[in-house]
């Protein structure tokens, strides 16, 4: 359970000293979700890029790992225009004795 937890701390970006470590650590959460789909669904990069509005080249680039400059909003649209549900948790840390309140919030392609 201990190994567990460490391996969802984990974050490779932070270990070497990338700038927006977090960021970069999310935006390779939803390209590995990206890909595990389109193999799920034994997409070619051509098709699943047709479907994600984007070049082939430019989604073999972020598959693996060259983000560029793009914002992770970007990246969840693709989520969800793969048609998958998105669901963000806030986590907001109460003043009184420590404790956490978390508030999750979904977003799929229905939502406004």
């Amino acid at each position: 359970m201990v190994n567990d937890q460490k391996a969802k701390e984990y974050n490779i970006y932070a270990d070497i000293g990338l700038p927006n470590a977090e960021e970069l650590l999310q935006k390779s959460k939803i390209v590995f979700a990206i890909d595990k789909e389109m193999k799920a669904r034994r997409f070619s990069v051509r098709r699943a890029a047709a479907l994600l509005d984007m070049e082939p080249q430019e989604l073999s680039d972020i598959l693996i790992g060259r983000f560029g400059d793009k914002p992770l909003p970007w990246f969840l649209e693709k989520l969800l225009k793969l048609g998958l549900r998105v669901e963000l948790t806030v986590i907001h840390p109460e003043r009184k004795a420590n404790r956490v309140s978390e508030k999750t919030v979904s977003y799929d392609e229905t939502s406004d």
